[in-house]
């Protein structure tokens, strides 16, 4: 039987909780997790919906209720803040004649919510694995938007028979006044493709994803920081007077293992996205003496979570390694190996105090932006304009100096993995007259 009661107090929650607790029972197994609704306060949680998981426990035992009740379990209570006591899909295998009224009504439609999620994850995992999808965020974080997108489609059409192109095409616009353009293709591109899905298995029978929701066009607005050459020699110069600061691997809030220091001479000397950074592989790197220095730019998979690590553009590359980059390599390598943290990836996961947290994974973004802040905020007298430089930034300062060095668009296009060569040219327009003066190169001018 259902039972309410109070949920002891936690860290978190130091007064608690009060949880009503029921079963449903589908082919008279209780389904499991047992369903519960958790409130702050007891009052929270009044009678009516007390005795209403009551019934509804003991009509899933006997398989009969009113139309009505049921419509009251599956809406549940919206102006007590409280969700559905049981899901549409669970109430049509429980109660047979609801289902049949609601599909006779054009009400409902048998969507396997969960078996077009597990379709969706094992097409985008098999995607990843051969290369054709190029999203190169990890496949949890790609699950996670699709469960942000499926959210609001259980909210507002469970039955997917309401989700009408005009609807679909509204919740498009809704995004496009919140959010960025990248956010709005992301979980457009999700919601079409379980929408294909579930055409293709037959929960509907046609996607009401309307033309009118392109892909956006992704600008611009926001000119790139490009490190000037004071605040390049600056940058480095600094890491090498603070490196013992910088290469501590514990004494520091966000410390990436002391790793600020390898990460920022990776992104000046080599133009690295900072994904393709967390996931670039000691074993992608090749250093010689004798022979040329390289590192590989591809697709990885980790070896403890199994998540793959895609090129942004699919292109993989090779960029060579100067001299200066492979002295910081091989002095990372030693201190890693000195302080046993060697692992698959260049920038190791976890930290000191909580040695086997997360350990062997892909580091989280958030610690690259955050030593990169602390950085800058204090080294800050290293800048000789306001605007501090963001880890991207230094791969707008590789391209530029490129340019500015005289390297041809087509050597720099592939240095920095663009599909396009239009995407390089970008990088012109930060190239002044005072840094290149190709006037000098007219046949009819005397070299001086």
């Amino acid at each position: 039987m259902s039972s309410l009661y109070p949920e002891k107090p936690t860290k978190s929650r130091p007064k608690g909780r009060w949880i009503l607790e029921y079963n449903i029972y589908i082919d008279g197994e209780a389904k499991r997790p047992v369903p519960r609704i958790k409130k702050t306060k007891k009052s929270d949680i009044p009678n009516k919906v007390r005795i209403a998981a009551q019934d509804l426990e003991v009509a899933t035992k006997t398989g009969t209720a009113s139309n009505a009740a049921i419509d009251q379990w599956v809406r549940g209570y919206p102006e007590l803040k409280i969700k559905p006591l049981i899901p549409l899909e669970d109430a049509c295998r429980v109660f047979q004649g609801y289902r049949d009224t609601l599909s006779r009504t054009g009400r409902y439609s048998a969507v396997d919510f969960d078996g077009a999620v597990e379709i969706y994850s094992n097409e985008r995992l098999a995607n990843q694995k051969r290369g054709a999808d190029t999203d190169n965020r990890s496949h949890q974080v790609t699950m996670a938007e699709l469960d942000r997108v499926l959210r609001w489609v259980k909210a507002e059409h469970p039955t997917l028979t309401t989700l009408t192109p005009d609807a679909y095409f509204n919740w498009w616009l809704q995004l496009r006044g919140k959010f960025a353009s990248s956010t709005v293709n992301k979980r457009n591109y999700a919601l079409r493709l379980f929408l294909d899905i579930c055409v293709r298995e037959g929960m509907i029978p046609v996607s009401p994803y309307p033309d009118k929701c392109p892909t956006l066009r992704q600008v611009d607005a926001k000119e790139r920081r490009i490190l000037d050459i004071e605040e390049i020699e600056g940058t480095i110069e600094r890491i090498r007077q603070e490196e013992e600061y910088y290469l501590d691997p514990v004494g520091r809030k966000h410390p990436m293992h002391g790793c600020l220091p390898i990460a920022q001479m990776i992104g000046l000397n080599t133009g690295v996205r900072t994904k393709e950074l967390r996931w670039l592989e000691w074993d992608c790197v090749r250093l010689s003496d004798r022979k040329s220095s390289y590192m590989n730019i591809q697709q990885a998979t980790c070896r403890k979570s199994q998540h793959i690590g895609n090129v942004k553009t699919g292109q993989w590359r090779t960029i060579g390694i100067n001299s200066l980059l492979k002295e910081w390599l091989k002095k990372e390598r030693a201190r890693q190996e000195e302080l046993n943290i060697v692992g698959q990836f260049i920038t190791p996961s976890g930290r000191f105090d909580r040695p086997n947290r997360k350990k062997g994974t892909i580091i989280d973004e958030s610690l690259i932006g955050q030593s990169m802040r602390e950085f800058n905020e204090r080294e800050n007298d290293i800048y000789t304009r306001p605007e501090w430089p963001t880890y991207y930034s230094y791969r707008h300062t590789f391209a530029t100096n490129l340019l500015r060095s005289g390297k041809d668009l087509e050597t720099v296009r592939n240095r920095m993995g663009h599909t396009s060569i239009a995407t390089t040219q970008k990088y012109l327009r930060y190239i002044d007259a005072q840094d290149n003066t190709v006037e000098d190169d007219l046949p009819w001018v005397a070299p001086s």
